[in-house]
């Protein structure tokens, strides 16, 4: 157990063009498939609290997981996962209304982040969100039990259970649902069945700085491409109709017999 001290929370996103690609012919091309390594660690000796890493396949536009088999998570056991909900980013075009979240402990049951207010980060426009979920008993094994027990358990215990509760809140760009800014104040205790209560975790992860000023950086480069985007696809089309609009009779006088 790590008591008073600073801890860092990383998560790397590798895309995965080879899979993705394989997918197209299932999905439409309407999903990309995503590779996510997840660590915390003391900040002061880099000695690693925990780790994961997950394959999943998100849908282009709404950000949401789409029906793959082929997800899995691999925090110690490889699992396939059905997941569901927003998991790394809101929607293109976010509106102020209630959202599911995933949630690593409780799936796709967990309690939605709900719209708070607009707010502003780094001079950017964004919307404010929050998911609380409150204590519950988490599952586990029976390895896992029989350990915390022997290492936190009073002697006279014969079982006891993990409890988790968070608190997330994220400030999310519209255009691009980028996250600018995300807090999350995680809490875990075991608790035996005599009483005794061990905190495991009271953690509040915020975004540094640096990460801050990046996210606001990228989210307003994929601003600009998607309203570009948005703004001059229709006359492209337009220009692309209208070619095609003198083409075809061209196409047609060609073809017509000669006597």
């Amino acid at each position: 157990m790590h008591t008073n001290r600073d801890l860092v929370s990383v998560t790397t996103v590798v895309p995965q063009p080879v899979l993705t690609e394989q997918l197209q012919a299932q999905f439409k091309d309407k999903a990309v498939v995503w590779d996510v390594y997840s660590s915390t660690a003391r900040a002061d000796n880099g000695e690693k609290i925990s780790e994961s890493t997950t394959e999943i396949a998100l849908d282009r536009v709404s950000g949401v997981p789409v029906d793959w088999s082929g997800a899995w998570v691999n925090d110690g056991t490889k699992t396939t996962t059905k997941f569901s909900g927003q998991i790394y980013k809101f929607p293109f075009h976010t509106e102020k209304k209630d959202y599911a979240f995933w949630d690593a402990e409780l799936g796709g049951a967990a309690p939605p982040a709900k719209f708070e207010a607009v707010d502003s980060v780094g001079g950017v426009e964004v919307y404010r969100f929050k998911q609380t979920i409150d204590w519950f008993k988490t599952n586990l094994d029976d390895g896992t039990r029989s350990f915390l027990l022997s290492k936190f358990g009073d002697k006279t215990a014969t079982t006891g259970d993990v409890y988790y509760r968070n608190t997330r809140t994220f400030w999310v760009e519209p255009v691009t649902g980028q996250f600018l800014d995300l807090r999350e104040q995680r809490q875990q205790e075991f608790r035996d069945d005599v009483g005794t209560v061990t905190t495991l975790l009271n953690a509040d992860f915020r975004y540094s700085k640096a990460t801050v000023d990046n996210s606001v950086k990228t989210a307003g480069d994929n601003k600009f491409l998607i309203q570009t985007v948005r703004l001059y696809a229709p006359i492209v089309l337009g220009v692309i109709g209208l070619v095609l609009l003198i083409v075809g009779p061209l196409l047609m006088r060609r073809r017509e017999p000669t006597f």
